[in-house]
């Protein structure tokens, strides 16, 4: 990445010393001949969204570091660490390929990655979760890792977070290129950011983006499976 204002971290993974024959860690091993590589591949793509060209400054973060260990859900990010549950990765595993299960923790390392780019507890602002949520699934749609089980749905809400917001910003941002930077900017003030960068409150682009929605054929409606979330805490 071409600006003065980064340095990249150095990236670390520990895999849980308490737990090393868990068979979670050998799976994560498997399906990450270099995880390292990956932890700095998957920054600069994140970075590519939110910090790209002459955008506001890149937070320094020295450090980025990947635990890998048992934990309930799927993952969680507190500040640059980012820890992936070794059970979810069994559980997914379970009647799936290495290779299905390789895509799905890529996913899952890129959407908590955004987490640490947020960089929101330096900033102070983490109080919008449809914004740090969906900004984290946007990206992760927009790398080409969203999960298996997605589907662009009507329905819901837009402070759903997660895909179902991911999906509506991904809209958003082919008619309002830019929209994401400034939300990832301001995320304590993402419906005046869409007032003032879209000219439309987030609730009427939401309801014109429900209408192409149901006039997309073979459009799925209702509600999506229920999702095990991530989530990121700011200290």
């Amino acid at each position: 990445m071409a600006r003065a204002d980064f340095k990249e971290p150095e990236y670390r993974i520990i895999l849980d010393p308490a737990n090393p024959s868990h068979p979670g860690i050998a799976l994560f091993s498997e399906c990450f001949d270099d995880a390292k590589t990956f932890l700095s591949v998957g920054s600069f793509v994140v970075l590519s969204y939110l910090y790209p060209g002459n955008s506001p400054a890149i937070p320094s973060i020295p450090t980025i570091t990947l635990h890998i260990r048992p934990l309930e859900g799927v993952a969680h990010t507190s500040n640059a660490d980012i820890h992936l549950s070794a059970d979810y990765i069994v559980s997914y595993h379970k009647n799936r390929s290495v290779q299905s299960l390789q895509h799905e923790l890529r996913g899952v390392i890129v959407h908590e990655l955004t987490h640490v780019w947020q960089a929101y507890g330096e900033k102070k602002l983490c109080s919008s979760h449809w914004i740090v949520e969906g900004i984290a699934d946007y990206i992760r749609f927009r790398a080409g890792l969203g999960a298996e089980h997605w589907q662009r749905r009507s329905g819901g809400n837009w402070k759903d977070g997660y895909e179902r917001t991911g999906f509506f910003l991904d809209w958003c941002e082919e008619k309002h290129e830019g929209l994401v930077i400034e939300l990832n900017r301001w995320p304590d003030k993402g419906e005046e950011v869409f007032i003032r960068y879209c000219g439309a409150t987030v609730q009427d682009l939401w309801e014109i983006y429900q209408d192409d929605l149901k006039k997309t054929e073979g459009i799925v409606t209702g509600e999506p499976p229920a999702p095990v979330p991530t989530h990121a805490t700011y200290n």
